[in-house]
């Protein structure tokens, strides 16, 4: 018990806290960038059907939810450090798989490995914020969960702004989706 409280007040709260935000703006995106490649692979655009598209995107849903069910009790016997890493791994994986799909198949597949890091993102950094902040943990979730909505804002900006004003690819504006992802990872990295 003594060595799990030294532990607990030699980290970087600050830094863990930030980082999981990021992680979670990453996740947010994910949703918003997501909804966006609708048009670009929809009959306008690579010419999968409404249907087709609906598949390919669904493990963007039950893979965050599977995930989170799996990934949970995984944070008990693995630790939040290596479900964070699978995290970080999973985002990667899907995003350059999303980058280079071009049929239902791989749009699947990259939206299952997204909605995995999604998960992995909520199964890990919800308990390590609970426990990093015992006697304000409202307080902290809820801070780190108002990243949510904000990071679907900002993948719908982004989105906005990479096609419709700057008129680059969508592959461009998948990989947007590096920049906090990076980010996160640094931050992580060593803590």
């Amino acid at each position: 018990l003594l060595t799990k409280h030294f532990i607990m007040e030699n980290i970087n709260k600050n830094r863990l806290f930030i980082a999981s935000c990021v992680a979670l703006l990453v996740t947010a995106m994910t949703f918003a960038i997501r909804a966006r490649l609708e048009t670009v692979f929809g009959p306008e655009g690579v010419g999968l059907t409404l249907e087709q598209i609906g598949w390919a995107f669904t493990p963007a849903f039950w893979g965050f939810t599977l995930a989170m069910i799996i990934g949970g009790p995984l944070v008990d016997s693995l630790g939040i450090k290596k479900i964070t890493w699978i995290a970080f791994i999973t985002h990667a994986i899907g995003i350059v798989w999303t980058i280079l799909a071009r049929d239902q198949t791989s749009l699947f597949l990259a939206t299952l490995f997204v909605g995995i890091g999604n998960g992995m993102v909520e199964a890990s950094l919800n308990p390590m914020i609970a426990s990093m902040y015992p006697k304000n943990k409202t307080k902290m979730l809820n801070r780190f969960h108002v990243w949510f909505p904000g990071g679907i804002a900002v993948g719908s900006i982004v989105g906005w702004f990479v096609m419709d004003v700057m008129g680059l690819s969508w592959q461009i504006m998948v990989g947007t989706l590096f920049i906090p992802l990076l980010v996160y990872g640094f931050m992580f990295f060593g803590q």
